[in-house]
Parts: structure tokens; C-alpha cells; sequence
């Protein structure tokens, strides 16, 4: 306390030297200035980012699941209930339902929407490169900072990017350890909240299966719709979407868990047209038409 009083009388002070001349006087006023001006400049840099960080965990504390992390999947149970194949973009499962449904879908999403109510959502990820890979890589998203903030992180699978993002908590950050490392904990947080937070407010939990891996987001018998994130299969990374008929209805575990384990790659089928066009490629150009 002695020391800083010390200093901000030395910054006051008008010395007898200055009371001579105006010019002295305005000299040693404006070096005053700019000497206050360069330390709070300093004060600012040294400080600035810890603040930001500490302001951001505070906020993002308050937002519902941010304080979830992973839970081993305890049940692997399936259901045995008659059931429905469903197919799309090279891939199948089964469904513990066998009511009649509608198909609507666009690009890589397809639904499914049973008459008995619950609707199964299929979107078919572009490939394997991860989360943070893909939105580091996608100029829309403006978001190629990534590479430079998590260099190595962006080499690993997909499955070890999202357990990554799903299990940074506002506990992880310290915002008095090294800067550089608190910012990407805030950063990979922010991403959290942006993405994921509302789907694992009543928990969130992994599985691993002989022929693939992944993460359920979501708990069925607590909320009437789920999300499950599933990689290691032969092809693409797969995002199911599940939503019940209503905001009472529930799924049960052994429910998700048969979509899940029947999931599977299939060989693509050569459609009638490639097959007929590809024969006519085959012949003699004499005997073509």
C-alpha cells in the first residue's frame, strides 16, 4: 500500500524544476499522461484476458447441462418387441416398432414418423474428420482459429474430439493458470453450450459396442427425446435423433439400445439405371441404339 501511494505522489508531484517555466510544467504533464496511459495499457493486457475468462466461466455456469460430463453406459440390454428395418444412405437398423410410418428427408437427413408417434431422425455426417475437424474446415462457420488453438486435438478420431468437448465443464477452467490454455478450455466451453447443452441436461453417457462407439445424449426416462452420436462404423459417422409422440411419453432404454447395436453398414445397390448405362458403355459402338 506504502509503495503504490508512493508512486501516484511521484505521478502528482510538481517538482520545483517545473515551477520555473510553463513549458516544463506542460512537458512534464503530457510524460505524466502518457506514463498512466502505458500502464494501464500493461495493467489491460496482463489482465484483460483473465477477467474475460472469468466472466465467461461465470456466465456459462448458468447454463443447464454445462456441468455434465460422460457416464459409462450402464445397461445394454435390448428390446425384444417386434419391429420395423429401416434403411437409408447405405445403412440400416431396427426399430422395436412395427406401425406404419412416413418418410420425409432431404440431402443426408431422412425422418421417420410412426403412426404409434415416435419419429426417428437418420443424419449421415459428409465423413470422419470430427467435430472440431469439420467446423475448423467449413468456411461458412468462420471458424478456422480452430486449427491454430487446437492443432493437435484436430488429428484425433471424431469419438475423441466430441468426448473432448462434451466433457470440458466451467470447472475445467483456470483462469489464473497459463492464458493460452484457459482460453481454449473457454473456447471448447462456448462450442459446449452452443451445441450440445440443451441435449445432455438430464445426462449424458458413452457405449461401446464390437463395431462401433459412441455417445447418448440424453436421458429416456427423464426427457422425451434423445441424440445419439455414433462413429466407427464402416462409412460415415451417423447422428440419430429420436422424439416421442408427445412431451409425456418417454422411450426406454432397451428401446434405444436395439436401434442402436442394429445398426449397421450395407453394401450400396446398383440401381436399375447405372446398371443398364453401364452395359451400354460395355458394347461395340457399331452395336449401340
Amino acid at each position: 500500500m506504502r509503495r503504490q501511494t508512493f508512486v501516484v505522489r511521484a505521478l502528482i508531484r510538481i517538482t520545483a524544476w517545473e515551477r520555473k517555466t510553463l513549458w516544463r510544467r506542460l512537458v512534464c504533464a503530457f510524460a505524466r499522461v502518457g506514463l498512466l496511459i502505458g500502464i494501464v495499457m500493461v495493467l489491460f493486457v496482463v489482465f484483460a484476458p483473465t477477467c474475460v475468462n472469468i466472466l465467461m466461466k461465470r456466465k456459462l455456469a448458468g447454463i443447464p447441462g454445462m456441468d455434465r460430463v460422460v457416464q459409462p453406459l450402464a445397461d445394454y440390454s435390448v428390446s425384444e418387441a417386434p419391429g420395423t428395418t429401416l434403411s437409408y444412405g447405405g445403412f440400416e437398423l431396427e426399430v422395436p416398432w412395427n406401425s406404419t410410418f412416413k418418410t420425409k428427408g432431404k440431402g443426408r437427413i431422412q425422418a421417420f414418423n410412426f403412426a404409434s408417434g415416435p419419429a426417428v431422425i437418420l443424419w449421415i455426417a459428409k465423413n470422419q474428420d470430427g467435430f472440431l475437424t469439420e467446423s475448423a474446415n467449413d468456411p461458412s462457420l468462420h471458424m478456422e482459429g480452430l486449427r491454430a488453438a487446437f492443432p493437435e486435438l484436430l488429428k484425433q478420431p471424431a469419438y475423441d474430439q466430441y468426448a473432448v468437448l462434451l466433457n470440458i465443464t466451467p470447472a475445467s477452467i483456470r483462469p489464473f493458470g497459463p492464458v493460452d490454455e484457459a482460453a481454449r478450455e473457454t473456447t471448447l466451453l462456448m462450442l459446449k453450450a452452443i451445441t450440445v447443452s440443451g441435449d445432455i441436461k438430464s445426462g449424458v453417457y458413452s457405449f461401446q459396442l464390437p463395431d462401433k462407439r459412441g455417445f447418448q445424449l440424453g436421458n429416456p426416462a427423464a426427457v422425451p427425446h434423445l441424440r445419439v452420436e455414433i462413429f466407427d462404423l464402416n462409412g460415415p459417422n451417423v447422428e440419430i435423433l429420436l422424439a416421442a409422440k408427445d412431451s409425456n411419453s418417454r422411450f426406454t432404454q432397451f428401446e434405444v439400445n436395439r436401434i442402436v447395436r442394429t445398426l449397421h453398414a450395407v453394401p450400396q445397390r446398383e440401381s436399375d439405371g447405372d446398371r443398364s448405362k453401364a452395359a451400354l458403355e460395355r458394347q461395340p459402338k457399331g452395336r449401340r441404339g
